[in-house]
């Protein structure tokens, strides 16, 4: 059919802007995953600095261990709270594209002389 064709060039180029949002979001997705795993260690090196610079006082073993059970213990709820974050606004997403498909006028069946849809309610 005459349609097939410029049919199929439209959605394969809508195809291809979607494959490159899918992995734009993927590369974020990632790189998110990959800072919350960093934000330990580098929470760590961050006050040790700050605190050798700022104070002048020498860092004893007692203060490193604390400091680092401390980031060791913060670690967990974080990574937790990012990936809730991230789904949330993935749900949010969801809900929108929900809503906008939910909210569309209804069609009924086609019309037998013609084959247009019919508007539901009138």
């Amino acid at each position: 059919l005459a349609w097939e064709v410029p049919m199929r060039d439209k959605v394969a180029a809508l195809r291809e802007v979607e494959m490159q949002c899918v992995w734009d979001y993927l590369i974020l997705n990632g790189l998110l995953r990959e800072m919350m795993f960093m934000a330990g260690p580098l929470m760590g090196i961050v006050m040790f600095t700050t605190y050798a610079f700022a104070t002048g006082e020498p860092l004893t073993t007692a203060k490193v261990f604390r400091c680092l059970a401390f980031i060791n213990i913060l670690r967990f709820p974080l990574n937790l709270l990012s990936q809730a974050m991230k789904l949330t606004f993935d749900g949010l997403v969801s809900v929108e594209r929900l809503e906008k498909f939910l909210l569309l006028d209804t069609l009924e069946g086609r019309d037998q002389g013609k084959g247009q849809l019919k508007h539901a309610d009138g």
